[in-house]
């Protein structure tokens, strides 16, 4: 009889801001890529990260963003500043940041003297 060969268990640590791909498989370099592809799809299942959009290139395909479900909001704020497409669906969760003074500015404008 072959003894086999014992294979380590991957276990990956997501990081705590928005990630794509490639940056799981930067951070684990001797994992194969199919079994990275296939721990994020199980992650995605059992709603250990979220997909929340896609980095547009200039050329290319998109890279889809991930981000850990527990910190959702904070990664969507963050994404939405570094320049990501947010997914419709999470669209409803970012809040965008106005000055004050422009509030004022847009009231002025906006009301009618009679």
């Amino acid at each position: 009889m072959k003894n086999k060969t014992k294979r380590k268990k991957l276990i990956i640590e997501w990081p705590t801001n928005s990630f794509t791909i490639q940056d799981i498989q930067s951070l684990h370099p001797d994992a194969k890529n199919i079994t990275l592809r296939y721990r994020i799809n199980k992650a995605l299942e059992n709603n250990v990260i979220t997909c929340i959009g896609n980095n547009t290139p200039s050329m290319g395909r998109p890279t889809l963003v991930f981000c850990k479900t527990v910190r959702l909001d904070e990664c969507l704020k963050e994404s939405v500043e570094n320049g990501v497409v947010i997914n419709e669906e999470f669209e409803d969760y970012i809040v965008e940041v106005v000055k004050v003074s422009d509030v004022k500015h847009l009231i002025n404008e906006n009301t009618v003297k009679v």
